[in-house]
């Protein structure tokens, strides 16, 4: 009784000392999270010193109409959030139109994309500066277009079919929300190069680099938390190690045997009888393919995600590009 009430407190004691790196680290993320409160409320000051006209209004509206329900809500509310927080920084929108037939809007998916963004008032800004992404499911078209003098200067003819490499890939994989995303992603670094003093309306086809400092930050800040986390499991493993090899060496009644004695007789062994049984046969057979040059030929395929060459477009109201995936 008295050493099974002594494991059963070894036990509930290496428990507690593996737990206690939850609550070591429990600080951390604590001052991480009053690191960012005081961030945010820190953005909210400047941005009410800039005034209600830093920001602009027709910034707050959806820019995202999945018609055919390709995206889950959470998808959809993930972006629209990012497409809300470029038009308040650049004041130009960032649409995403999902539909399963152009034909009722015109002769193409460029047709469809240029009229419902117009009345799907997808644009930012006085002007309605914008760029939107549309595709038409019926027949696997998709277009691009850009509208109002800024977003057309920024997204050109060339900047949009190197956006194509962004979503492309995804959409042949019928991965919608990986590819309105990865458009969503690359409108923001070219309106961010530009913002930066890049030229406008030509392609650069770049990830966005993170600056030395905010990897240093990045750094110091898992170090930090994956440090004290490795230092605190480690002292707990090794704490209730030591209280769990004390309990086992007070396991006097167990021993490891290396022979099995005990089950033979005096006697020892005697065999007194002895016979073969003849169970069964195993055979395996395996099939020798013909060499029949008549029956050989040759074919061509494709794999992963292709798509036919887009082709650019020009109207009174904007321009883009369209294609298939």
């Amino acid at each position: 009784m008295k050493n099974k009430r002594k494991l059963r407190l070894a036990a509930l004691l290496a428990v507690l000392l593996l737990l206690f790196p939850a609550f070591a680290v429990e600080d951390d993320i604590t001052d991480e999270s009053d690191t960012s409160t005081t961030q945010t409320e820190e953005t909210d000051q400047t941005a009410q010193l800039g005034g209600t006209d830093s920001i602009d209004p027709s910034a707050d509206k959806p820019r995202v109409f999945d018609y055919e329900e390709v995206l889950t809500q959470p998808q959809i509310d993930t972006l629209e959030e990012k497409t809300r927080a470029i038009a308040e920084k650049y004041s130009i929108g960032v649409g995403i139109i999902t539909i399963d037939d152009y034909t009722p809007y015109g002769d193409g998916a460029y047709d469809a994309a240029e009229q419902l963004y117009n009345e799907l008032d997808l644009g930012a800004s006085e002007d309605g500066d914008g760029v939107a992404l549309l595709i038409s499911l019926d027949d696997r078209d998709f277009a691009t277009y850009a509208h109002g003098a800024k977003a057309e200067e920024i997204f050109s003819d060339a900047v949009q079919q190197d956006l194509e490499q962004y979503f492309l890939d995804n959409f042949g994989n019928d991965d919608w929300y990986g590819g309105f995303s990865d458009f969503v992603s690359g409108c923001e670094w070219y309106l961010q190069h530009v913002a930066e003093g890049g030229e406008a309306g030509v392609p650069v086809h770049n990830e966005v680099e993170i600056s030395d400092s905010t990897q240093e930050d990045t750094a110091d800040d898992s170090f930090s938390l994956g440090g004290a986390f490795g230092l605190s499991l480690l002292i707990s493993c090794v704490a209730a190690l030591i209280v769990c090899m004390v309990f086992r060496s007070q396991m006097k009644s167990v021993r490891t045997q290396t022979t099995a004695n005990q089950y033979v007789g005096n006697g020892g062994l005697n065999l007194t009888l002895s016979r073969d049984i003849y169970r069964y046969t195993s055979q395996k057979r395996r099939q020798i393919p013909r060499n029949d040059n008549n029956n050989n030929s040759t074919g061509g395929g494709h794999g992963g995600a292709g798509f036919s060459g887009s082709v650019s477009h020009t109207s009174s109201s904007g321009h883009g590009r369209s294609g298939k995936f």
